[in-house]
């Protein structure tokens, strides 16, 4: 799908549905049922009945999506997305169509940068660097990878914190005022869940916890700037 021109105008969303999937055995009154509880399922039934010249972008692609996910026709699907601005609404709709996907066993492949786009939808990701594979394998593999997570928490038992720090001698100690607050800077891939159980299990309440997700885009620049770190040292 490299945009959303191959959608039928003139037509209520739910028939232009209705049109593609043809070869769907069973009844226009079941196929109907279906499609709007589908519509429904990904947060788009308001648009059911609406002309689809009258639907935004993202909607129009939603239901190329939807005609992917339903026909038996097609097993997957190849999508540009770098010219699809996204909003807290559109991610929410685009989670569950994708979802919607997934579970109907689909395949959908988009090449390019939007990196929102990925990191709302994607679950495996492939990644290149001056055209060489860095990177093949789960979205969350890629993530702990690349990236450094972070948490901090507030603390008054002093004799812990000292212990923590004897245990994890890469964590990041602050002391403010009277109270100890401790700033750990830990890759997620190491210690970080270790770490943050052991917090729980000594008593601190989680309302005193703060954990940092940093996103795709740090670590896209992280994997850079890794490979470049790596071929300076075997030049």
């Amino acid at each position: 799908i490299e945009n959303d021109d191959m959608i039928t105008y003139g037509i209520p969303a739910l028939h232009f549905l209705m049109l593609c999937l043809s070869e769907v055995r069973c009844s226009a009154a079941q196929k109907q049922e279906r499609l709007l509880g589908v519509l429904e399922q990904v947060g788009l039934e308001q648009i059911a009945l609406v002309d689809t010249r009258y639907l935004t972008r993202l909607q129009r692609i939603a239901i190329l999506l939807i005609t992917v996910a339903m026909s038996n026709l097609i097993d997957g699907v190849v999508l540009n997305p770098n010219r699809i601005p996204l909003d807290m609404v559109d991610e929410l709709v685009l989670r569950n169509v994708f979802e919607l996907l997934y579970k109907t066993g689909k395949t959908v492949l988009f090449v390019g940068n939007n990196l929102a786009f990925a990191e709302c939808v994607a679950n495996r990701i492939v990644a290149l660097t001056d055209g060489e594979l860095a990177y093949d394998g789960e979205f969350f593999g890629f993530m702990e990878l690349y990236n450094d997570c972070s948490f901090s928490f507030i603390s008054e038992d002093n004799d812990f914190v000292m212990w923590l720090k004897e245990q994890y001698p890469k964590a990041n100690y602050v002391k403010r005022n009277d109270v100890v607050s401790v700033s750990v800077e830990i890759s997620i891939s190491e210690y970080l869940t270790e770490i943050l159980n052991i917090v729980l299990r000594n008593g601190i309440d989680s309302r005193n916890i703060t954990v940092k997700k940093k996103s795709l885009k740090d670590a896209v620049t992280n994997m850079v700037n890794r490979t470049e770190e790596y071929e300076s040292e075997e030049a």
